[in-house]
């Protein structure tokens, strides 16, 4: 389970682009088979990666809940 606020999908790009969800859909399904923390911390540095040096305008709160 993944839960995020919309920080995480309204991130923006030096292009005033947003994240999305299209993008993080992505992230999800290449990471799905990484243990729940490294799942979060690859989407951070992803979402991080992306916006570059833009600053977050918006809360970025993001959990990855896995059972077994």
């Amino acid at each position: 389970m993944i839960l995020m606020t919309d920080g995480v999908t309204d991130a923006i790009n030096q292009a005033d682009e947003p994240y999305g969800e299209e993008r993080l859909v992505d992230a999800i399904r290449d990471g799905w088979h990484l243990p729940a923390q490294e799942l979060c911390d690859r989407i951070l540095a992803v979402v991080t990666e992306y916006q570059g040096s833009n600053p977050r305008f918006d809360d970025f709160t993001l959990m990855v809940i896995q059972s077994e």
